[in-house]
């Protein structure tokens, strides 16, 4: 694996002070989980575009959005109902933009996203009180957010949604020309660092990393079609440090929080970005992540167990599941950040 990013990490790897790694139970969670079925997930839920090109289209839309959907003052999660079922957090969000498309709001359009206005990001996240539904976080960095990916579609992609993947040559990273890379430079709001008390920045690049493995997801899942074409270095990308995956890692023991920390968390008292312990959680939840794959991939290919070795799009799909399954509370930062 060969991420640009990791390395900025480093600084907040060395002497911890809020957030710990517990290497046994790196250790131990491997064996446990080494023989699960891992898999990329295809992303065909109905919340999701069946049409390749509209799904690529929509997959820029949503990432631009995909951040804090659990309301920091109420605690509560965003969720709606859409084909029938209840939909939480980012699926949530999905099953509203394309609510938005079903009803025939041109989502596709960049000059449309560039003019977008309150009323209209209000319409496309209304929810029901009566049918258990809960509201979105942060309208109005959406909708600025929105307005900003519709400006520089127009102003550097001529309004096409298709360019940049082509441009990246199905890339992630690519010399500044990946996918990842001209997302987070020519779409500012993707752009994701934090900066320590000594003034190093540091990178964790998120949802712009997200989008290319969901990319990758649909991309394998039609690779008999050849409808899109796979990204090159997709086994570079991740880990995604997030809300759900370091709850999973602290659930499972390998993340240990400061007890103070965990005080915070447990009272629901938000972490302010860029604290030092916001950061700690990021930084030590890619580290685990990392460690953890490296010693699952050590068991798959000793002697005798006949299995492949897996990439973290795989192990952040299981261990984000899982995430999303635990019932102690996650930390909470009101950011447009993850």
């Amino acid at each position: 694996m060969n991420n640009p990013y990791w390395k900025s990490l480093r600084s907040a790897w060395k002497r911890p002070r809020r957030v710990y790694i517990n290497e046994e139970r790196i250790e131990n969670f491997a064996r446990k989980l080494f023989r699960e079925k891992f898999e990329t997930p295809a992303w065909r839920e109905p919340v999701f575009p069946e049409n390749f090109v509209d799904f690529m289209k929509f997959i820029l839309i949503a990432n631009a959005i995909n951040f804090c959907f659990t309301d920091p003052w109420t605690k509560r999660k965003f969720q709606i109902n859409y084909a029938g079922t209840l939909w939480r957090g980012s699926m949530a969000m999905a099953a509203c933009l394309k609510r938005a498309l079903d009803e025939g709001r041109p989502l596709f359009n960049a000059n449309y996203l560039e003019n977008l206005t309150m009323e209209e990001i209000e319409n496309i996240f209304r929810h029901n009180w009566d049918e258990n539904e809960q509201p979105m976080t942060l309208l109005n960095e959406r909708v600025m957010i929105l307005k900003e990916i519709g400006e520089s579609l127009n102003k550097h992609f001529g309004g096409s949604f298709l360019a940049i993947y082509e441009i990246s040559g199905f890339r992630a990273f690519n010399g500044g020309k990946g996918l990842v890379e001209l997302l987070i430079k020519y779409f500012p709001s993707f752009n994701d660092v934090s900066v320590l008390e000594h003034g190093r920045t540091i990178q964790f690049q998120k949802r712009a990393q997200l989008l290319v493995m969901v990319y990758q997801g649909r991309a394998e899942d039609t690779s008999r079609e050849r409808q899109l074409p796979l990204i090159e270095d997709a086994d570079d990308l991740g880990p995604i440090a997030d809300y759900a995956v370091p709850a999973a890692l602290e659930d499972a023991g390998i993340l240990v929080y400061s007890q103070e920390l965990k005080r915070k968390i447990t009272a629901g008292e938000m972490i302010l970005r860029n604290s030092r312990e916001e950061i700690e959680i990021r930084a030590q939840t890619v580290y685990a992540m990392l460690k953890l794959m490296k010693e699952i991939n050590n068991i798959r290919s000793g002697g005798g167990t006949g299995l492949e070795t897996i990439n973290m799009i795989e192990l952040d799909y299981m261990i984000w599941k899982m995430g999303r399954g635990v019932k102690t509370p996650h930390h909470l930062t009101p950011t447009t950040a993850y």
